[in-house]
């Protein structure tokens, strides 16, 4: 038998048993990403206080807020605060990117402890989930404790990814909804201030600008009920703040604030 006829007997032997491994390869499973539309998100939210107040103390309060999303043209949502700031806040995001994507993914399978350290074993490959890009804004207009009227404006890019992908029941690490927005922030507000040489204080009015990051995550969003959580990180100048000198001593007002708000709650689909 000549060595080519015998090279084709054996690919023609192993045909049926590479069929069969591939066959028996783990295949990863792509859930629904068809979630509902309308979802409400009751929740707490604490951070460092907008503004100086008078009397500062921890500053929080309960919200609820509800989205809904337009098919693939925009998401829009409304929520009410009630707490240090009581008031309502309008936005959204338009969707000038929204597609479906498939890259390396990976599925965490286990994990065991070795001396001190904690191993985490992951398996890798292809899923598909669905990117969400485009221009957001936000309008919130409330009081803000006893200082008065509170308006803030933020606006900027939002990055969103939705997936639901599974290995063997392992999720993906990307499984869930997540949101991180690049914002510039300008507001108008009242801030308490000493304005005088005997350390009286009153509220002037202020106009502050500033940008922040706003990451926003939801654990199973196709469940009925699921819980959310969300982060404000930034920086806001505050502009025309005078500082009165007393003896040989200035009296430093507050010219800037950091953004700090930690935000989370259960998130219910409908």
């Amino acid at each position: 038998m000549k060595i080519s006829q015998l090279i084709t007997f054996a690919a023609i032997a192993l045909l049926p048993i590479a069929t069969i491994a591939q066959t028996a390869k783990p295949v990863v499973v792509q859930e629904s990403l068809d979630w509902k539309k309308i979802h409400i998100r009751p929740g707490v939210a604490i951070y460092i206080p907008y503004v100086d107040l008078a009397e500062t103390n921890i500053t929080g309060d309960v919200y609820v807020e509800g989205a809904y999303d337009l098919d693939k043209k925009a998401d829009v949502k409304a929520r009410i605060n009630i707490g240090s700031f009581t008031g309502v806040a309008f936005g959204g995001t338009i969707h000038s990117v929204d597609k479906l994507v498939s890259k390396k993914t990976k599925f965490k399978v286990g994990s065991y402890t070795s001396g001190n350290k904690e191993i985490t074993s992951f398996y890798e490959n292809v899923s598909e989930y669905r990117i969400v890009r485009g221009p957001t804004a936000e309008l919130r207009i409330g009081k803000f404790g006893d200082s008065g009227l509170y308006t803030r404006l933020d606006g900027g890019y939002d990055f969103q990814t939705h997936s639901r992908a599974y290995f063997k029941n392992y999720a993906s690490n990307r499984n869930g909804f997540s949101s991180v927005k690049l914002l510039a922030t300008v507001a108008k507000f009242n801030q308490s201030e000493i304005f005088d040489t005997t350390f009286n204080e009153r509220y002037e009015s202020r106009f502050g600008a500033g940008a922040l990051v706003s990451f926003l995550a939801e654990r199973k969003p196709w469940k009925r009920v699921s819980w959310h959580l969300g982060l404000d990180l930034g920086y806001m100048m505050i502009f025309g703040v005078n500082e009165p000198v007393t003896g040989f001593t200035t009296v430093e007002n507050n010219n800037a604030n950091i953004i700090l708000e930690l935000k989370g709650g259960v998130n219910i689909r409908i």
